[in-house]
């Protein structure tokens, strides 16, 4: 259970004391904290973000690891938001207003070429094609197809962090 008491920045004691005891009451604090995986979700639909992020957080016994789950609904405030070293694993939507997910992608690597990129596709097969030829680094097998259900989103997610 995840303390909801609201924290207050004053550079006090106190406020070291709340931020101490939300980690303390997390349920994260079962698993080693050294195999925290930090994931963001980039999909303009909502339920899909959401849905992600409570199975992914939620079903963290069924991990080799703990992840927190950071979604964006806008490929733009994703990438604005978006540091280096921050996020072990990138899940991005193939189709999104604004900017699709290849080219958040390419500017991603901009920022960051050690982060793991996923994609996320309904099965459109130009984007495939695409891929193929524009993006051949990338291998099928970081393509999640939708829907997917919850255990293999799950397998999928623990598949990427495997020690090879």
């Amino acid at each position: 259970q995840i303390s909801r008491e609201p924290l207050i920045e004053t550079g006090g004691s106190s406020a070291v004391t709340k931020a101490t005891k939300v980690v303390m009451t997390s349920p994260i604090k079962k698993k080693n904290m050294d195999k925290l995986k930090r994931i963001m979700i980039v999909d303009d639909e909502q339920d899909v973000t959401f849905l992600f992020k409570i199975i992914l957080e939620g079903m963290h016994q069924d991990l080799s690891f703990c992840c927190k789950v950071d979604s964006f609904n806008d490929s733009l405030v994703a990438l604005e938001n978006y540091r280096e070293g921050l996020y072990d694993l990138i899940i991005i939507d193939v189709v999104m207003p604004k900017m699709d997910g290849f080219r958040l992608y390419k500017e991603i690597r901009k920022k960051d070429k050690k982060v793991k990129v996923c994609f996320l596709t309904a099965g459109e097969m130009y984007y495939e094609e695409y891929r193929k030829h524009v993006f051949p680094e990338i291998s099928a097998d970081k393509v999640i197809r939708k829907p997917i259900s919850n255990d293999d989103l799950v397998r999928k997610v623990n598949g990427y962090f495997e020690i090879q």
